[in-house]
C-alpha cells in the first residue's frame, strides 16, 4: 500500500497496490468526491483517484464501469480504418489521389476522436485537473470528427460545383475552428463561457444539415440520394439517438444500479457514435461510385 496526498482535500488517502484485488480499488457512488460524481443512477463500479496515469492505464486490465466506454472506442479505431481501406481497395472503378484523400480525411477525423475519447475515459479517474484536461480533449475530438464528416460528405454532395463545395467548406471550417478555439484556449474556460461553448457546439453540429437542404433546394430528392444525402440522415438519426440516450440517462434511470458496469447510456453513446461512422463509410463509399465511370459533371448531373 501506499500513502498518498490528495491535490483536492489535502487529505492523505489509501490507495490499494496494483495487485490488490479490482473490487478493493472500485467505490460506490456515495464514496466519491465531488468532482467524479456524473450519474447518480450508476451506483457502482467507480475507479479511485490514483493519482497517477500509470494506476489509472493499469485499470484497463480489470472491469469497472468505464471498461465498455474504453474498449468501445479503442476496438473502433482498428475497425474503421479497416472499414476506410476496403472500401478504397475494393472499388471496382478508378480512384485518384482526391478521393483518397477525403476519405483519408475523415478517417483521421474519427480515429482521432474515437483515441482521445479512450484516452480520456481512461486517465479520467486521475484528479480533477487532469480530468478536466482530458474532457477538452475529448470533446474537441468530437469537433474534429463532426468537421471531417461534414467536409467528406460536402466534396460529393458537391463534386459538379466547386463554388458551392467551398462555400460549405468554409462554413464547417469556421465552425470547426471555432470550437476547437473555444475549448482549448484557457480564456474560455470555466462556468462563465459554458454557454457560450455549448452554442458553438451546437453550431458546429446543425450546419451539417445546411448542405442537404442545399442539394435538395438545387436539385431535388432524386440527386440528393444519388449522392448519399440518405445515408447521412441515417447517421445523424443514430448520431442524435445516441445523443438523447446520454443526455436522459436511458436505460439506467429506469433501473437505478442494473447497468452499472454494461449497456448504461455513454456506453449507448459510444456504440451511436462508432455505428454512425460505418454509416458514413457507407455513403461515401457509395457516393464515390455515382461520380466516376462517366463524366457525371457533363451527364445527369
Amino acid at each position: 500500500m501506499s500513502d498518498v496526498k490528495s491535490s483536492f482535500s489535502g487529505e492523505h488517502v489509501q490507495l490499494p497496490s496494483a495487485k490488490a484485488d479490482p473490487g478493493d480499488r472500485l467505490l460506490e457512488y456515495d464514496q466519491l468526491p465531488d468532482w467524479q460524481r456524473d450519474n447518480r443512477y450508476i451506483f457502482t463500479g467507480y475507479r479511485r483517484a490514483t493519482h497517477s496515469y500509470k494506476k489509472a492505464a493499469q485499470s484497463l486490465a480489470y472491469i469497472h464501469n468505464q471498461t465498455g466506454n474504453i474498449f468501445s472506442h479503442l476496438l473502433a479505431m482498428p475497425l474503421l480504418v479497416t472499414a476506410v481501406s476496403l472500401a478504397l481497395v475494393l472499388q471496382d472503378i478508378p480512384l485518384d489521389p482526391t478521393d483518397i484523400a477525403i476519405f483519408a480525411i475523415f478517417a483521421l477525423g474519427a480515429t482521432t476522436c474515437f483515441l482521445l475519447s479512450t484516452t480520456f475515459h481512461t486517465f479520467a479517474c486521475h484528479s480533477p485537473t487532469v480530468e478536466a484536461l482530458w474532457l477538452r480533449l475529448d470533446f474537441l475530438g468530437i469537433a474534429v470528427l463532426t468537421a471531417s464528416t461534414f467536409i467528406s460528405g460536402e466534396y460529393y454532395l458537391f463534386y459538379c460545383e466547386p463554388t458551392r463545395q467551398a462555400i460549405h467548406f468554409s462554413i464547417t471550417s469556421s465552425l470547426a475552428l471555432l470550437t476547437i478555439l473555444v475549448l482549448t484556449l484557457p480564456t474560455f474556460q470555466g462556468p462563465r463561457y459554458r454557454p457560450f461553448r455549448l452554442l458553438c457546439f451546437s453550431l458546429l453540429g446543425l450546419s451539417g444539415f445546411a448542405p442537404m437542404i442545399d442539394s435538395l433546394l438545387h436539385h431535388g430528392w432524386i440527386h440528393a440520394r444519388r449522392y448519399s444525402v440518405g445515408y447521412y440522415l441515417v447517421e445523424m438519426l443514430v448520431e442524435i439517438v445516441g445523443a438523447v440516450l446520454y443526455a436522459s440517462r436511458v436505460p439506467e434511470r429506469f433501473a437505478p444500479g442494473r447497468f452499472d458496469l454494461w449497456a448504461h447510456s455513454h456506453q449507448w453513446f459510444h456504440l451511436c457514435a462508432v455505428a454512425g461512422t460505418g454509416v458514413h463509410v457507407a455513403g461515401l463509399t457509395s457516393a464515390v461510385e455515382n461520380t466516376k465511370g462517366i463524366d457525371r459533371c457533363l451527364v445527369g448531373w
